[in-house]
């Protein structure tokens, strides 16, 4: 019985000797320690770590864009390097680590949540590509705000602008929003916006890192091997080599824009008042855009409708100029500047106080900026100013309400020239989804 039992291990040895001496040594990975199974065991496990991989993401967006940066091609060598373990009988995966980290402008606590749901959304991707893999094969960790590799841009960005004051930052206080508190009254808020868009993007990003694992004799084990006559013929099946199904990686698509054709505004200052109004937008172009606006109360209350009144009916045309327009911006967001045009006529009333009625026309210059609070959703903020001129005539109503007496005596004209309009309107996009990044 000893005697084949020593067959059966001598035998077993020699074909994972084979297995091992046909790896490939310069498969890519490297190896980092040898770790023993067990004290009695003759077999050991080297663990290896391969290059890591990293996803990158807009600012606030979780969904992986493969068109984005070098998106599609990360994502295919970590797939098939995934899948070249996997499908290898002498390998195993050990543990595939996904990290994801967010870029420090905007609140903690919703950072943390975006780079879990980036880690997340990278694991669906890698089981969705591979299904042998299991949730054990995989750690996902969020890293939330990315301080480490904010305090090494803050080294660069001093290294680049021969000055120490953000790393003083970063050296002065630990609380994450004191700095960015601190960061942001740099330079009436430059230094903030210059880090955000040009270094902060490096930030939002998910990490793979894979570790797996193969196993071989620690060495060969002697023992007396008799020989061995088998009489009885017997046939050996081999299994056909292991065909990896092929998965087709499209070529990277540039990034889809974000935009839509038309958007619809209300001014909720106006509103407030109960003066109706209504807006359209069209955009021209990444940069430019026509807003059409109409302002439209026409309220009469009191006494035979004579008391009190409040009409307006005004139309205006403003072209607009959105700058620094790019593919990480919505269109219609940002800051613009425009010019505008309106003319109208009103009919104003409060008893025998206010009486009067007229036409009027303006002309003058707007500054705004919009930006989007949900994904149906934008807010924007602007303000007028310019020439506006209008003829009056007034007119008082009779003690029953009854009838109203123009004052040929009481007309004339007014100019202004000054602020004109202020406005924080509610827009919605209409037509395309202006928040919706691409899917494939």
């Amino acid at each position: 019985m000893a005697i084949w039992l020593c067959v059966l291990i001598g035998c077993f040895l020699s074909i994972l000797t084979v297995a091992a001496e046909a790896l490939p040594s310069d498969s890519g990975f490297t190896s980092m320690r040898t770790v023993v199974l067990s004290k009695s065991s003759s077999v050991q496990e080297d663990r290896h770590d391969t290059t890591s991989f990293s996803v990158y993401y807009r600012s606030a967006v979780s969904k992986i864009e493969r068109g984005f940066r070098n998106n599609s091609a990360t994502l295919k060598a970590a797939t098939e390097g995934l899948r070249s373990i996997v499908y290898n009988g002498n390998l195993r995966i050990y543990k595939v680590y996904i990290i994801g980290a967010a870029s420090p402008e905007g609140r903690p606590e919703l950072n943390a949540r975006l780079a879990r749901d980036r880690a997340e959304g990278v694991k669906a991707f890698l089981k969705s590509i591979e299904p042998r893999l299991t949730d054990a094969d995989f750690v996902v960790i969020s890293r939330g705000e990315d301080w480490e590799g904010a305090t090494k841009i803050a080294a660069s960005y001093d290294t680049e602008t021969g000055s120490s004051t953000v790393s003083d930052i970063f050296k002065d206080s630990q609380n994450s929003e004191a700095k960015k508190l601190m960061m942001k009254r740099l330079q009436g808020g430059n230094v903030w916006r210059r880090l955000i868009s040009d270094y902060y993007p490096s930030l939002r990003r998910t990490d793979i890192h894979v570790l797996y694992s193969t196993v071989r004799p620690i060495g060969p084990v002697e023992c007396e091997l008799p020989e061995v006559t088998l009489e009885v013929p017997y046939s050996v099946n081999i299994a056909p080599p292991t065909v990896l199904p092929e998965v087709e990686f499209p070529e990277p698509e540039p990034p889809k824009e974000r935009f839509y054709t038309v958007a619809a505004k209300t001014n909720l200052l106006y509103d407030a008042v109960t003066a109706l109004n209504a807006e359209v937008e069209f955009p021209v172009g990444k940069n430019f855009s026509v807003m059409v606006e109409d302002v439209f109360p026409w309220w009469n209350w009191g006494p035979n409708g004579k008391k009190y009144c409040f009409q307006i009916w005004s139309m205006g045309i403003e072209p607009r100029w959105w700058f620094a327009r790019d593919d990480r911006r919505d269109y219609l967001t940002g800051h613009f500047a425009g010019v505008y045009g309106m003319s109208g006529k009103y009919d104003l009333q409060w008893d025998t106080k206010l009486c009067y009625q007229g036409e009027f026309w303006s002309a003058g210059l707007t500054y705004g900026y919009a930006l989007p609070v949900s994904r149906w959703m934008n807010m924007e903020f602007s303000v007028s100013a310019g020439f506006l001129r209008t003829d009056y005539r007034h007119y008082q109503p009779d003690p029953g309400y009854e009838h109203l007496f123009r004052d040929k005596y009481n007309v004339g004209t007014v100019s202004w020239f000054g602020p004109t309009k202020l406005k924080v309107s509610l827009v919605i996009p209409i037509g395309k989804d202006s928040h919706k990044v691409n899917k494939n």
